[in-house]
């Protein structure tokens, strides 16, 4: 194969992505269903149909046989309730005859299991049905995005050379950063890294660690640059919505843009909510009405109405507004950067939040559009959506080679181009080495972590090299104590309080406190001691499948919510959150107290942190904090293995979102017996990557001894109750 090996590591990828969602695809019988007919609505039952072809496709990828694994999704996850029936669909190929429906029963008989769902539009004539989850449309696009921006990336020789080689033509721009107030406020390693980023050319690298202020480095930079240059154009994304909203908020409040400073904010067609006046429809709606209001004084004749403009018109200038902005803010994955990409449309500035949590097909488009770039995130938090499967996969080479030959064939030509092509005929050549390919490929699955691992390693005993890659060493959230957890369990001990922000927790007393410091200890790190399940004679209950779930931390977490209160002395609610790494947890905790807040007058003066809720998920929560944070952990069984028994808990980087969430306090429910027992049967060796656990369990220790956290057992914190 010619080109760049980034060009084909990256297709490869794509492609592989592309098959593992035709998997996705339930090839189905469909029969009308007389008895859920009604006026309103149609109603059919499903059955999974036999198909050998996409069997094969299961096997070659580890799955699970077709009929289980929807069976699992049905009753297993939260997305199952939204469907499309579909006619024999590719991915990337779009189908007309798609209809949504519900999922209203599922049906076990002796026959096998069969699913009602109903719909407001009758079912069309089909020849091949199929069930797919109501995403899948919104996958197709995403998929057609990263086939456009790897093509895009052929025409451009500069980020291609980038992307092999980040330090093949580093520049320098001698520009210097205002030692302004602004400046002075910031902490030394902020400041180092601020001074890095203006001096540097094609890209600077920026690992913020939790509650470092990443996002005050980015508004700071946006300082700059249109202090440097008022007419400047900066484009600004992220791959989650919330982050994006977070880092706008930041920059619209903090920065003093120019008067005549153009922002777009590009959503959903059907959004509706904070900024949305920012939308380009909605800008391009006021530029019209501006327009129409010009007095004829003034030599221009003005329309007698906007309505007076065609949709095509509008839409003309819609995206003259987004090509000529001076702040865009998006997503990385947006129709937006998609047009743009086409257009191939520069920014002064392409600067992507969060960068760790996007895979390299996500980050190549924002990465073309500007030939100034900084990517700041933190890769020991949460991975990009879906990278594990996929590293693992990857990680096979004849794997691999049995996927794209199992699952070519449900991959439409609108995700194929030549290099993908080539890659299917090298897929049937048993001489063709696919082990450089694939390792290339793993490299910039996780782009971010790789460029920015690369580079700290480099610049170790080089002191006076010209440095791409910073690391924010001065965290500003979190109680000392939380934080010293934080730092020794997950960044070697560099991660430490700033002097100003370690005062504070000094000088300053919590928005909240305990109605019962006995059961309840007002201290910053609290740990409810869970028994456990083996150690408790006659104890059945535990953490419960298949669904993970454990009915003993909830009433933990419900006792533990109760002993909280804010003194009347307080004028801003603090924020609260309860958090899990569990869905179904989370959906339970959601129930009792979210739906039940009548049942805690003690909470109404708390705020919810996540979206005015209190409870959410791990994955729903990094980048955001709150005053308090519980943390229920779920896993508590009798299994021995470290996988088996512990699940998410293994995963260093969901742990590390758990535990850094909370300003003053910080209260974990968990079996620390159950942790300690099958850490110690396992004995994790040091270079393994469950090695974190045994670490997280000794500073927990360390600082209990300390006696700045507390242990309590479950027995206390619920002892007025039991009495």
């Amino acid at each position: 194969m010619g080109g760049s090996s980034a060009i084909e590591a990256l297709s490869l990828t794509s492609f592989i992505d592309a098959i593992y969602a035709a998997a996705d695809a339930f090839p189905v019988d469909v029969q009308t269903d007389q008895k859920g007919l009604s006026e309103d609505l149609f109603s059919v039952l499903v059955t999974v149909r036999q198909d050998s072809e996409r069997e094969a496709l299961s096997e070659a990828l580890g799955l699970k046989p077709v009929a289980e694994r929807l069976d699992d999704l049905v009753q297993k996850d939260s997305r199952a309730e939204e469907w499309v029936i579909s006619d024999g669909q590719l991915v990337g190929v779009r189908e007309i005859a798609n209809t949504t429906w519900r999922l209203t029963d599922r049906i076990e008989n002796d026959r096998g299991v069969s699913y009602r769902l109903s719909g407001s539009d009758p079912l069309p004539p089909l020849t091949q049905p199929l069930l797919l989850l109501s995403d899948f449309v919104g996958r197709d696009t995403q998929f057609r995005r990263r086939v456009k921006a790897i093509s895009a990336l052929k025409d451009h020789s500069a980020l291609s050379a980038l992307l092999e080689d980040p330090r093949s033509k580093i520049l320098e721009t001698h520009e210097v950063a205002d030692r302004n107030e602004a400046w002075k406020q910031l902490d030394p390693s902020k400041q180092e890294a601020l001074d890095r980023i203006i001096s540097t050319l094609p890209i600077s690298l920026v690992q913020g660690p939790p509650g470092v202020g990443k996002t005050r480095l980015v508004r700071d930079l946006t300082d700059h640059i249109f202090s440097a240059d008022a007419t400047s154009r900066v484009l600004l994304t992220a791959q989650a919505n919330s982050a994006i909203d977070h880092l706008m908020d930041e920059i619209l409040d903090e920065v003093s843009l120019p008067d005549d400073c153009l922002v777009v904010r590009p959503r959903a067609k059907d959004y509706e909510g904070a900024h949305d006046d920012r939308s380009p429809r909605n800008v391009t709606s006021g530029v019209i009405s501006d327009f129409c209001n010009i007095s004829t004084s003034n030599g221009i004749s003005r329309p007698k109405k906007s309505t007076g403009l065609s949709g095509k018109d509008i839409q003309a200038i819609e995206h003259l507004i987004l090509r000529s902005a001076n702040v865009v803010f998006s997503t990385v994955n947006s129709s937006s950067i998609e047009r743009l990409v086409e257009e191939k449309n520069q920014f002064d500035w392409s600067v992507i939040e969060e960068a760790g949590k996007a895979n390299g097909l996500e980050l190549l488009a924002p990465l073309l559009l500007s030939h100034r770039r900084l990517m700041i995130g933190d890769h020991k938090q949460l991975a990009p959506f879906d990278s594990n499967r996929l590293e693992r996969l990857l990680q096979d080479p004849e794997t691999v080679r049995r996927t794209i030959s199992a699952g070519a064939q449900f991959v439409g030509r609108s995700l194929r181009d030549q290099t993908i092509d080539e890659v299917i005929e090298l897929a049937d050549e048993v001489e063709f080495d696919f082990a450089p390919l694939c390792a290339k490929a793993i490299e910039l699955l996780s782009l971010f972590e790789t460029l920015i691992e690369n580079q700290l390693k480099w610049q170790e005993g080089r002191p006076k090299a010209r440095k791409l890659a910073s690391v924010l060493n001065q965290q500003h959230r979190m109680h000392p104590t939380i934080a010293r957890i934080v730092s020794k369990t997950f960044y070697g001990g560099e991660l430490e309080t700033y002097h100003s922000s370690a005062r504070r927790f000094q000088q300053e007393q919590p928005p909240f406190r305990s109605l019962d410091a006995a059961r309840l200890p007002d201290s910053p790190l609290v740990m409810v001691n869970m028994p456990y399940v083996q150690s408790e004679l006659g104890k059945k209950s535990g953490d419960q499948s298949p669904t993970w779930h454990n009915t003993d931390e909830i009433s933990a977490v419900v006792e533990a919510l109760q002993l909280l209160e804010v003194p009347q002395s307080i004028e801003k609610k603090p924020t609260i959150a309860v958090l899990s790494p569990y869905s179904e947890q989370v959906r339970k905790l959601r129930r009792r107290i979210d739906d039940d807040l009548a049942s805690f007058p003690n909470l109404q003066e708390f705020e919810g942190a996540i979206d005015q809720s209190i409870c959410g998920t791990v994955d729903s929560f990094q980048g955001n904090q709150a005053d308090v944070v519980v943390v229920s952990l779920v896993r508590n069984n009798h299994r021995s293995s470290l996988n088996g028994a512990l699940g998410f808990l293994c995963d260093a980087r969901r742990m590390n979102v758990l535990f850094s969430r909370a300003r003053w306090k910080l209260i974990v429910v968990g079996s620390f017996e159950f942790l300690n027992t099958v850490l110690t049967a396992n004995k994790a060796r040091d270079d393994a990557d469950e090695f974190f656990l045994k670490h997280l369990m000794s500073n927990l220790a360390i600082e209990s001894e300390a006696k700045n956290a507390v242990v309590i057992d479950y027995k206390t914190l619920t002892k007025r109750t039991e009495q």
